[in-house]
Parts: structure tokens; C-alpha cells; sequence
């Protein structure tokens, strides 16, 4: 029925609904900005306004984009070539603050038209040579402009605080006609680009900061009029991977969709009528529940607690082509934020105006500063500064202005550690200062307060392949498989693994690995895993040998990661990063890794067959000395006398060479 939609779904954000069982605690539904332990992000390529359309030479792309606030971070914009692609093509960004492009072909480097103010870079922080217009934020006027200046528009988006855009240049879905604007235009083949849900409804339904969550997931596609397909990711981090029946996933829609889920962790899934179809990409089990009929977000909220649930968030979007969720901590207590309602209205006065807030926004897009849990670094490239009107750099210090950094002809750099210069350390290890930049066309310092958190590094071990299920032991003679995770180092273009040892007992640490290369022969380095911007995923296998001498039951795993490493085999104290592990030892090897691995088969053979030989050798040897000896003694006379003699010098000789005490006694 129409009312399955859950159409009163947003209309909640203006008025709080309670629902609860009898005798049960209240839950009160809020609008809330994204929670903090969740991310929730989707792909598509329906736009607010857009067309496409043909008859220029060149390719012509358009991308008007309307931030809500002004960007603390860069847009990112990823260029896919295609077969048709044989010029340079242009591409104008309407767009506040820095722009990133992704790696693309030196003879098709684009041409750049971006908003004034505004820098484009790659991915590793080139500044990008552009070129500087005066755009309308309007989208007929910016198609008005670009069709004056190129004479001809391929494609023109209009997008709505897009996190991150892709834009294949040089495709087959290019018009005919000049381009003309729609409404909700649909760029398929041509355009994708991710989002955050506007809002979101939720609440916390247990006080006991319970792990168990429901997420509802409210496709809006009551404008189209065939089925389509949303493929679903959902992500966690390893250390705190969702236990069996601790998530479960509601996904509603009015007409039938495919949906494609992948996991690697148990998940619980019900949906609403009609029915439809399923991908699992898994190696875990699915549980599916049987589809219920829950018209509002009241009733599945009552459903939810009476199931045992704690929390409850609900999330309505477009039909769109991918959603993915990332539950980003095992945080138990979970805050629920009010939206402040008409707070992320665009706003012309939150453009840069004066040189000290450009300077001020291109700090903090840049995030110069660096660190680790001892070290701050700061390195700045002068050509930012320049593209904000050729500014010089006179003087930067930290808030200890005794702490002043260097300069070359390209960047502004220093390094101090995180109990110096004024730096202070917050509750959750973040390092707190700020930079005073003298500059020479303003008579005071521009002041940026900034907060660097340091990338966390995690260590552990498997017993399998799949990196699955976490262990505390491992096994002499057996294949280990570790990871070294690195998070929150999306900053950091290079990161490289410096070295990683394994001591067990008080012998001295085993390299096993030394700048990304193995040094054991049973050592294998794999290929890193990217799991999203945020985390990276390092991992090895190794076979561990005991070493010779009394056995010892536990060792150390200790890796150490570089930051932004250069050539040098060595890794400054300021870029090192470190964790270990303690670690159970089983199943004791006689042989050690990078020791004397002992015998072969052939040396044994040979030394058991030497000493057979010899062995046989002496044999005979006695053997012709005994039969040539009774033989000579036949042929002489045996004088009766002497027998007592004789018996007495033998009784002697025999005396004489015994050592036990009774021999001694018996002498005397």
C-alpha cells in the first residue's frame, strides 16, 4: 500500500514521535547530522538539472556545484577516458575552494576553467595550471557563458554537495542537439557522483549502550516507472567487525528492485513488499527475514525494540546505483544530534573575501600539518600561497613563536616534537596549535588554528586467508597470516612499511620484512588493500621456526610504518610510526628461521654409512689380530709353573685397569 513508502518518514524532522511497548522505555525520533560512529554514502547519476548535447570539436563539460557550506575538504574529481576521446578536453568547475583530479593521460591533460579563488591539484598535491573566469552560480546563465566562450556544451550537471564526481570524457553518450536543461536529468554513461543522505531520522532506543542496530534504508522511487538495481556495501572496521544478529538492514521500495549486497560480516536483512530479487557477494551467511508490512517509522521503531534492537536510524534517498555503509567504531554510547534546522543554507557571505580568509581556507583544505604521537611536522608548498594573489611568506611559527619553521625556494617546513611549542594533547590524542603566518601584503599574522590526529596504526594475526578471524597464537611450522592496519592517514600520499621483526623469548629480534620487502624465504608480502580513503590495510604471511635451545612460549610481533617516506633506506624518528603484539607460541620447531637449518638427508646418509664402514673396518682389524695371535701362541710350549705366574700378572693387569672404588679396595 501507498503507505509503505514511509512518506511521513522526513516529515518527522519537524515534530519528535514516540513509540514504545508498554511498561518499555520511550524512544524519540530526531533529525541528526550523520552519527559519529556511521557513515552513510550513495552513488548516482540522476542530476538536479543537467543535459547533454553534440557539435563542438572539442568535449565541453560543465559541473555546477551548490555546497551547502563552505568545504572543509577537497572535491574530488576522477577523469575516465574513453575510445572517443582524441583532443584535450575542457572542463568547467563551478565550485568553492580546491578542486583534486585524479591521475590522467599527459597528452589529454584537460583544460581547466574553475571559479575564481578556487585551485585544482592531483592526487599527490601538483597545483594544476587553470584558468580563472567569473562563473554564475545560476545554471542556465553558467550554459549561456560556457556556450558564448566554446561555442558548443557536451554535458552540463547541476549537483548538490557532492562529495566526490567521476566523468568519463570521450564517451558514446554524448547528443546531437545542443544541450538543454532538465529536470532531474539522468547522466548515465556519462557522469556519477556520491553523496550524503540531506538528513537523517533516528534515535537511541536502549540506555544501555547496547551494539545491536537497525538500519532503514527508504528507496524513493515512485517517479520511475521500471525496476532498477542499488548495489549495497556494508563496511567495519576489522577490529570491531558486527557479531551475528547485530545488524539488520530494512530496505523499502515502491516497485521491484534488485538488490546486490555485499558483506563480510553477518547481516540480518527484512524487506517490505513487492518482492524482490537477490545478489549475495559474501563469504558469510545471510540471514533473510521474511517481508513485513511496517507503514511507518514509528511501527518499525516498535517492531526494532520489541526485537532488542538499541538503535534505529532511518535514511530516504533517490534510486540511485550504489549505497554504501561504513560503521566506523565499536562505540557503545552513541549521541544522537539534533539538526540544527536551516543551518546548511548556502550562503553568498560564506565565499572568501579578504586575502586573510583565502589564505585561512587554503590552510585548511591543504592540512600541512602532520603527526604521529610524538612528532608535528608542518610542510607547506609556496605555490598555494602564490595562486591566492602571489602572496610571500615571511615568517611562520607555531603558537611558541620561538618555533619557527625553514624555507626553501618551494616549501615552509618544521618539526618538533608534541611536547614542545605551546602544543597541546586532547582526550582523544589529538594534537592541538596553531600557525601564525606572516605574509608580506598584511600587517598581521594570519592566525589558523588546527587540530592533527594521529593516524592509528593496529597490528594482528589470522590463521586464515581470508583474514577473518582474528588470533593471539600462532603455530611453529605453520603459515601465519598478519595485517597492519593504518587508519587516518587519508593525508598521507605515501606510506610504506619501514620493517617488521618477530623475538621470541630473549633472542634478538628476526627481521621479516624491511621496506616493503620480504627478507625470510618463507616470508610473502601481498598486495595492500585499500578499504576506503581513511584505512589501509598492510599484509604478509610468514612460516615461523622456533629457534634452537630451551623452548619459549610467547614472542613479539612489531611492525613500524614510514610516513611519506623519500629514497633513504632510513626513516626519520618524526615519520615512524609503531605497534606490536604480544603472542602465544605453539608447536616448537628445531630449526629457526635465518639460522643453520641443520643436516640435509644426504649428510646423514653419508656420516651413517662413514661410521658403518669404520665400524666394519675395526672389526675386521681385531678380528686378524685375534686369529694371528692364537695361532703363535699354539706353537710355543706352556711351561706348568708359570701358569700361577701368569695368572697372578693377568689378575694384576686386570687390577690396573679398573677405576671403579671396588677395584681399588680389592687391590690394596
Amino acid at each position: 500500500m501507498e503507505a509503505a513508502l514511509w512518506a511521513m518518514v522526513f516529515l518527522l524532522a519537524t515534530g519528535a514521535t514516540r513509540a514504545g511497548p508498554a511498561g518499555g522505555s520511550a524512544c524519540e525520533l530526531k533529525p541528526i547530522h550523520r552519527p559519529p560512529h556511521m557513515d552513510v554514502s550513495y552513488t548516482q547519476s540522476k542530476v538536479p538539472r543537467g543535459c547533454v548535447g553534440g557539435g563542438s570539436p572539442r568535449e565541453v563539460h560543465v559541473l555546477n556545484v551548490n555546497q551547502s557550506q563552505v568545504p572543509t575538504s577537497a572535491l574530488n574529481v576522477t577523469l575516465v577516458t574513453g575510445s572517443r576521446l582524441s583532443e584535450k578536453p575542457i572542463i568547467v568547475i563551478n565550485a568553492i575552494g580546491f578542486i583534486t583530479f585524479s591521475d590522467f593521460p599527459q597528452d589529454l591533460e584537460p583544460e581547466i576553467y574553475l571559479q575564481q579563488s578556487s585551485f585544482a591539484m592531483t592526487s599527490t598535491l601538483q597545483l594544476l595550471p587553470v584558468q580563472s573566469a567569473e562563473l554564475a552560480s545560476d545554471s542556465q546563465e553558467l550554459l549561456l557563458w560556457a556556450r558564448g566562450h566554446f561555442g558548443a556544451v557536451t554535458s552540463f550537471a547541476e549537483l548538490h554537495s557532492p562529495s566526490a564526481i567521476r566523468l568519463t570524457v570521450g564517451s558514446d553518450g554524448a547528443g546531437r542537439g545542443p544541450c538543454a536543461l532538465q529536470e532531474g536529468f539522468s547522466l548515465r554513461g556519462v557522469l556519477e557522483w556520491d553523496s550524503h543522505p540531506a538528513e537523517m531520522i533516528g534515535c537511541q532506543i536502549s540506555g544501555e549502550g547496547g551494539q545491536r542496530e537497525a538500519h532503514a534504508v527508504v528507496i524513493d522511487d515512485q517517479e520511475e516507472e521500471s525496476s532498477g538495481q542499488t548495489d549495497i556495501e556494508l563496511l567495519s572496521d576489522p577490529e570491531c567487525a558486527p557479531q551475528q544478529d547485530q545488524v539488520l538492514l530494512i530496505l523499502q521500495s515502491r516497485g521491484p528492485r534488485r538488490w546486490s549486497i555485499q558483506s563480510r560480516h553477518p547481516l540480518r536483512v527484512m524487506t517490505q513488499p513487492p518482492a524482490v530479487s537477490w545478489v549475495f557477494i559474501s563469504r558469510q551467511t545471510f540471514r533473510q527475514d521474511e517481508a513485513r508490512v511496517l507503514p511507518s517509522p514509528e511501527e518499525v521503531t516498535l517492531w526494532a525494540q520489541q526485537e532488542g534492537f538499541d538503535r534505529m536510524w532511518f535514511t530516504q534517498m533517490p534510486p540511485v546505483q550504489r549505497i554504501t555503509i561504513r560503521l566506523q567504531s565499536c562505540q557503545s554510547e552513541v549521541p544522537v544530534t539534533v539538526a540544527d534546522v536551516g543551518s546548511t543554507v548556502p550562503s553568498v557571505e560564506d565565499r572568501p573575501t579578504t586575502l586573510n580568509e583565502q589564505i585561512t581556507q587554503i590552510l585548511k583544505l591543504v592540512n600541512p600539518w602532520r603527526c604521529t604521537s610524538d612528532y608535528l611536522s608542518i610542510s607547506l608548498t609556496k605555490a598555494y600561497l602564490q595562486a591566492a594573489g602571489g602572496v610571500q611568506v615571511q615568517e611562520l611559527t607555531l603558537l611558541n613563536s620561538s618555533c619557527r619553521a625553514e624555507q626553501n625556494d618551494t616549501h615552509i617546513f618544521l618539526t618538533t616534537r608534541t611536547d614542545r611549542c605551546l602544543t597541546s594533547i586532547g582526550p582523544a590524542s589529538e594534537i592541538q596549535n596553531q600557525l601564525l603566518l606572516t605574509v608580506d601584503t598584511l600587517a598581521e599574522p594570519v592566525v589558523v588554528p588546527f587540530v592533527c590526529v594521529p593516524p592509528s596504526v593496529e597490528l594482528s594475526v589470522y590463521g586464515n586467508p581470508d583474514f577473518t578471524t582474528p588470533s593471539e597464537s600462532i603455530q611453529a611450522g605453520v603459515k601465519t597470516y598478519a595485517q597492519v592496519s593504518v587508519s587516518g592517514a587519508a593525508g598521507h600520499a605515501l606510506l610504506r612499511l619501514q620493517e617488521c621483526s618477530l623475538t621470541q623469548g630473549t633472542e634478538k629480534g628476526r627481521v621479516l620484512i624491511a621496506r616493503d620487502a620480504p627478507k625470510m624465504p618463507t616470508m610473502q608480502v601481498l598486495e595492500p588493500v585499500e578499504v576506503d580513503s581513511t584505512q589501509r590495510l598492510f599484509r604478509f604471511t610468514f612460516v615461523h621456526r622456533a629457534p634452537a635451545g630451551p623452548p619459549a612460549c610467547t614472542g613479539v610481533l612489531a611492525c613500524a610504518l614510514c610516513l611519506e617516506p623519500d629514497h633513504a633506506t632510513n626513516c626519520s624518528d618524526s615519520k615512524l610510526m609503531k605497534a606490536s603484539l604480544d603472542l602465544s607460541i605453539t608447536g616448537q620447531s628445531p630449526t629457526s628461521l635465518g639460522q643453520d637449518q641443520g643436516l640435509g638427508t644426504g649428510a646423514v646418509l653419508g656420516i651413517t654409512f662413514g661410521a658403518f664402514l669404520i665400524g666394519a673396518l675395526l672389526t675386521a682389524a681385531l678380528w686378524f689380530i685375534y686369529s694371528h695371535t692364537r695361532s703363535s701362541a699354539r706353537k710355543q710350549p706352556v711351561p706348568t709353573k708359570a701358569v700361577a705366574s701368569e695368572s697372578s700378572s693377568a689378575n694384576q693387569s686386570i687390577g690396573s685397569t679398573q677405576s671403579t672404588p671396588c677395584s681399588t679396595s680389592s687391590m690394596a
